[in-house]
């Protein structure tokens, strides 16, 4: 009988949050799967310093529950949520459905998450001397007007501010009604200016130096609206943009290898429209090392997977790492930040 996807995911969950709490197993893992730093690799962007590029994409640990477990992998940095202000149950079940055959998946799970507050009280107990870097995807409830984005995400930012390194929003999730268009009249272009200036107000309150903010776009765009996005983004006073959400379907959300080359080429294109001003994550069908690399060599500052982490399990980040270190030296490239956007124009074609 085979597991329901999402059965199979929580008990994964459940797994990790158990070596959380047995330091030996837990080190084990650093052991095996960790990637002995590299300072070649080691990425500053936005503020932040990132041991190595690869991060783990928003939606494999919505509720913040193992993040110190799955820090043990190697990852640079993790994105977790997307978070809600409020508990959401999401879309009835079943909402994930999955081929590792063709790799990949469709999930309409809806942003089921605990909610802010729950979060934050899971977040507040991370390690902050953790070397991977934190940072947690922002939305609004399914059921709110598009116009409570905003609102609501401050109030999601002031809960969680002081633990987290930088936040992103979710304005391009196919699993959300009413989500952005770009049709939408300057929605998105007002929306990021008034986070943007929020952030600013946060920060100040709490005596604390304003989070990095991204914003996450959808694939399902046209070249056009591609340079129209990077016109936004540019003078939107965002930190960088992650490139790009799951492909909206009938069926829900579609991730993995159908958005492998849609992904790589937008990345490109905002390489090229953006000139290296706006800092870019790459996400989107990266299920081998040399998907990785020419992510990054189309533009990609950062990258994140998550298709290829359930299809190809924990030792994908290493494999990633230790291929990118070859390729930089067979290549002729000092450290990973010059090899970022080398072939930008190929790809962009």
């Amino acid at each position: 009988m085979l597991i329901d996807a999402e059965t199979a995911h929580h008990a994964a969950l459940n797994f990790l949050r158990a070596i959380q709490g047995f330091p030996p197993a837990l080190g084990l893992a650093r052991l095996c799967y960790r990637q002995k730093p590299e300072k070649e690799l080691a990425v500053k962007l936005a503020g932040l310093e990132f041991p190595n590029p690869v991060g783990l994409a928003a939606g494999w640990d919505k509720d913040a529950l193992a993040s110190e477990a799955l820090s043990a992998f190697g990852f640079g940095f993790l994105e977790l949520g997307t978070v809600t202000r409020w508990p959401e149950k999401g879309h009835p079940r079943p909402r994930i459905f999955r081929s590792f055959k063709d790799q990949w998946i469709v999930n309409r799970v809806g942003f089921a998450n605990d909610g802010a507050e729950a979060v934050a009280g899971r977040l507040k107990r991370i390690d902050p001397k953790g070397k991977t870097v934190v940072g947690l995807s922002v939305g609004k409830m399914l059921a709110s007007h598009p116009k409570r984005l905003i609102p609501e995400a401050v109030s999601i930012m002031e809960m969680c501010y002081s633990y987290v390194s930088f936040f992103s929003l979710n304005v391009s999730s196919p699993n959300t009604p009413q989500g952005f268009k770009m049709g939408g009249r300057g929605f998105l272009e007002e929306s990021l200016r008034e986070l943007s200036a929020q952030n600013q107000h946060i920060a100040q309150r709490l005596g604390q130096s304003p989070k990095p903010l991204f914003v996450k776009i959808s694939p399902t765009v046209s070249l056009a609206e591609v340079d129209e996005l990077a016109r936004v983004i540019r003078g939107s006073g965002v930190s960088g943009v992650i490139a790009a959400n799951s492909m909206a379907t009938p069926r829900g959300g579609l991730s993995g290898l159908p958005l492998q080359l849609i992904a790589l080429k937008m990345t490109a294109r905002l390489r090229s429209r953006l000139a290296g001003s706006v800092p870019i994550i790459g996400v989107g069908g990266i299920l081998t090392p040399r998907d990785a690399w020419q992510r990054v060599l189309a533009g990609a500052d950062l990258i994140q997977i998550f298709s290829g982490f359930v299809f190809r399990g924990p030792g994908f980040v290493r494999q990633i790492l230790s291929y990118c270190l070859d390729q930089m030296h067979k290549e002729g490239f000092s450290n990973i930040s010059q090899a970022c956007g080398a072939k930008a124009d190929y790809y962009a074609r």
